[in-house]
């Protein structure tokens, strides 16, 4: 048996810790001198901490782990699964982000060419109410890098207003345009003021 002190150093937790952990209910020592006081442990408390911050490193709060059960492992499973799809996301927006050398301005030209070959690319089904040779010419038809931010975005309205899809829609709203368009998973953002915003909205839509 050793001592409190001994333990600390066995386990690499603090005695603030370990007493911590036993006000908690989550170790009790093996014996304590009615004399003395002194609370004393052996190589059950060694395995019980290391289980107890094995368990904390797979997400689990103290008071979880005092009460473990198969309930309480299920849940935490259903709650990782949502925080690595949550993560893989913020991973894929991320990635998307150019370094500042390469984070040059698109041409509106090229962002109507752009956001089109996205949509090309992510919509089962877009020119189910629209030919593509007619949207290819109300492309070609407009002079899209003299216009103004709210004309670019009046004529891009009128452009998806072709597609008649209620999922597929572009929401710039004004915003100013003369900042970096990124696509990811398929849809388009624009960065305004160090953050993505989400410019257009592309509906799987079935036949």
């Amino acid at each position: 048996m050793f001592k409190i002190g001994e333990l600390s150093k066995l386990t690499n937790l603090s005695v603030p810790t370990i007493r911590f952990y036993e006000e908690k209910g989550l170790i009790t020592p093996v014996h304590v001198d009615r004399f003395t006081g002194y609370r004393y442990y052996d190589d059950s408390s060694v395995d019980r901490i290391k289980e107890i911050s094995y368990f904390k490193s797979l997400g689990f709060a103290l008071d979880e782990i005092l009460t473990l059960d198969e309930n309480l492992i299920v849940n935490k499973i259903e709650e990782t699964k949502k925080n690595i799809a949550r993560l893989t996301n913020n991973v894929n927006i991320l990635s998307s982000i150019k370094s500042p050398e390469e984070n040059l301005c698109m041409k509106k030209s090229e962002v109507v060419r752009a956001v089109l070959k996205s949509l090309e690319e992510n919509h089962l089904n877009l020119y189910h109410s629209v030919a593509k040779n007619k949207i290819y010419k109300f492309i070609e038809s407009k002079d899209w890098d003299s216009f103004s931010d709210k004309k670019f975005d009046y004529y891009m309205l009128k452009l998806f207003s072709q597609f008649d899809d209620s999922q597929t829609k572009w929401s710039v709203k004004y915003l100013r345009l003369d900042k970096s368009f990124e696509f990811v998973q398929g849809k388009a953002y624009i960065k305004d003021e160090g953050k993505l915003k989400e410019i257009v909205r592309i509906g799987n839509v079935f036949i």
